[in-house]
């Protein structure tokens, strides 16, 4: 069931995710940062900080599975939840921002300047996913060599 990881979408996601920046007050600060802010946070409930990391363990998890439709499926729902968590963050960081910025235009355009290497590596993971969940039904090549008798 596990082999040679497969790391390369699941860490591309990862850290692009990672650099996604957001303005706080007069501060730019990436989400990595951010994420393991909210996590360490003891004001936040048990539940939140339980279902926050999971996208990122479930991507990591899914790069040792040799199975290509298993991996496929579990990196493409990883890949969906970190998008999830992204959207949430720009809600509450940028749409509807608690920390107040006078710099409104910084703090809309830092973010989606940023969030451009991550849409990418989103769409390339999801892609290659895909590719991973339909390989089962494609024909394998099969060398066949014919013995003949005389």
């Amino acid at each position: 069931m596990f082999g040679k990881p497969k790391l390369a979408p699941a860490l591309i996601c990862i850290l692009t995710f990672c650099i996604v920046t957001v303005v706080i007050v007069d501060a730019i600060i990436p989400f990595g940062y951010l994420f393991v802010q909210v996590i360490k946070e003891s004001d936040i409930p048990t539940a939140v900080q339980i279902v926050l990391p999971i996208p990122i363990i479930g991507l990591l998890a899914s790069s040792f599975i040799i199975h290509a439709r298993t991996r496929g499926l579990l990196t493409g729902l990883c890949a969906l939840g970190l998008v999830i968590v992204w959207f949430l963050g720009l809600i509450l960081f940028v749409v509807y921002p608690m920390y107040p910025t006078s710099h409104p235009g910084a703090a809309k355009l830092a973010p989606a300047i940023t969030s451009i290497p991550f849409v990418v590596a989103i769409i390339g993971t999801m892609w290659h996913s895909i590719g991973n969940i339909f390989a089962g039904n494609a024909p394998q090549n099969v060398l066949r060599i014919g013995v003949t008798t005389y």
